[in-house]
């Protein structure tokens, strides 16, 4: 990885962006999650080391693998303007408005 920013840097990138994807893990003290969070860590100092700026993306609605059920977003169809089953969606998503949640947190 630190070959290949280096090579972004050479080639006049400014900055690197990268996300963290909490749906895969159980919870932040999950093993797997802290790994990746040293990984990120080591890419974005090395990022810094070498002049680039660093950003981080994270899907705002994003949940932890097992995140309660009515906290989640309703992807079925005929709501919310959906007229058809939708191909593929992310289950994890939550949903800031959900009426079938009695309180929020």
């Amino acid at each position: 990885m630190q070959r290949y920013l280096e090579d972004l840097a050479l080639w006049g990138f400014n900055l690197i962006v990268y996300g963290f994807d909490i749906h895969k893990y159980e919870n932040i003290e999950d093993p797997a999650a802290q790994a990746m969070l040293a990984r990120m860590d080591a890419i974005g100092r090395t990022a810094k080391q070498l002049g680039l700026d660093v950003g981080l993306g994270i899907a705002v609605n994003d949940g932890y693998a097992h995140s309660p059920e009515a906290m989640r977003a309703d992807w079925t169809a005929g709501h919310d303007g959906y007229t058809h089953e939708l191909a593929a969606t992310i289950i994890w998503n939550s949903a800031p408005i959900n009426p079938a949640r009695k309180s929020c947190c």
